[in-house]
């Protein structure tokens, strides 16, 4: 009988760590995309804002040669 109990004992804490381990890659999965989506962002704003840096001092530029012209 105690054996029993120590069997049902063992296989409901291996059921138990499954679902954590199953929780766990859940979470894993869902912090992996987050950061990938974070880091992709970053680099999509850094893009805007270099290239309106970039248009903004080649619009100086040019509006500099035409009212000297």
């Amino acid at each position: 009988m105690k054996e029993k109990n120590r069997n049902i004992k063992v296989e409901d804490n291996l059921k138990s760590m499954q679902k954590f381990d199953d929780i766990d890659r859940e979470m894993y999965k869902k912090a992996v995309m987050l950061i990938g989506l974070l880091i992709t962002l970053s680099f999509v704003l850094l893009i805007i804002l270099l290239s309106n840096i970039f248009s903004l001092h080649y619009f100086n530029e040019a509006s500099a040669i035409y009212s000297t012209g």
